[in-house]
């Protein structure tokens, strides 16, 4: 139960209610006076008549601001004493450069000694103040180049769609529109290494050009250099049926030519499986036809040389 304030918390409050009364007396002191200017007299035009009434309005929307600031701040203390028994003071500071809340806790002497830093890193780590759902953490990336002002944000997880709604969501609630992008997030520079996210949102093409920056990358690391048509013939396996499917041999498995599946990995599985189910290999696929000694139907062995033998007649 909440007790009744004692000497510290009525004066905390009295001072508050003569903060008040002091802005709005200097408001009304503020309109009075310029009746009074008015009405002795004084010649004003339409445009210093107008200026007036806009500055009394400013001075009258600033003391409701700071009145409703004040009684803000003296609900939240007479809430957290109520549910906290620990929580002997509290003050909300708005200095203009800078926001803060400070909490005074008092407990009594026999209380086991806590580090209060621990507590307080736990209680930041438990509270959400907005989130994206699939992205547990946010971390900012060093800039490429020096002179690069551009920060670069990293995230454990991925989920294209809910940044763009958090970017759009974000501009909507400062301007009042919605559908304009903010400034903070380039939509245009959004990238994941997660290949199937990227094939969701952004379709085959996409995820296999992803395929072969990250396999550049991955050898790149290393200082290895592979000619990017190597690279593009694994992207375009991974991704030719429409989807992505991984370059092992689950993902050769849906390959009709036994043979090709039997000379890259688990040579016994795959031939009992083409055994007991009567599969069978036309030779098309080229590793099928290296397998079995054949030349590959591509480049030169696309065709056949014929030499004709046969011997001139003479005249």
């Amino acid at each position: 139960s909440y007790d009744e304030p004692d000497e510290d918390d009525q004066r905390v409050l009295d001072n508050i209610d003569a903060e008040l009364d002091e802005l709005d007396n200097e408001a009304a002191k503020g309109r009075s006076g310029k009746r009074g200017s008015a009405a002795g007299g004084m010649e004003v035009d339409g445009s210093d008549e107008e200026g007036d009434g806009s500055d009394n309005d400013d001075e009258s929307e600033l003391a409701r601001a700071r009145r409703n600031h004040a009684a803000g701040v003296a609900k939240r203390q007479k809430r957290l004493r109520s549910h906290y028994e620990h929580v002997v003071g509290y003050d909300f500071v708005d200095n203009g450069s800078e926001t803060y809340a400070e909490i005074q806790m008092q407990f009594p002497a026999a209380t086991a000694k806590f580090l209060m830093l621990n507590l307080a890193e736990e209680a930041v780590r438990a509270t959400v103040v907005n989130e994206i759902k699939g992205i547990s953490a946010a971390y900012v990336n060093k800039p490429q180049f020096e002179d690069d002002t551009k920060l670069v944000i990293g995230t454990a997880g991925a989920n294209i769609r809910g940044i763009w709604e958090a970017s759009l969501m974000s501009l909507g609630a400062m301007t009042g529109t919605e559908g304009v992008q903010h400034e903070w997030a380039d939509l245009n520079s959004l990238y994941s290494n997660d290949i199937a996210a990227i094939l969701r949102v952004y379709g085959v093409e996409a995820a296999r050009a992803a395929i072969v920056r990250e396999i550049s990358g991955v050898f790149g690391a290393y200082k290895i250099e592979i000619d990017s048509r190597h690279l593009s013939l694994v992207a375009d396996y991974m991704t030719f049926e429409g989807g992505f499917k991984p370059f092992n041999r689950i993902g050769l498995s849906s390959s009709p030519a036994p043979f090709a599946k039997m000379s890259f990995e688990s040579t016994c599985t795959f031939l009992q499986e083409a055994a007991v189910y009567g599969d069978f290999d036309d030779l098309r696929n080229p590793s099928s036809r290296i397998v079995m000694g054949q030349p590959v139907r591509s480049g030169t062995g696309a065709f056949d040389v014929l030499v004709d033998l046969a011997v001139p007649a003479q005249a």
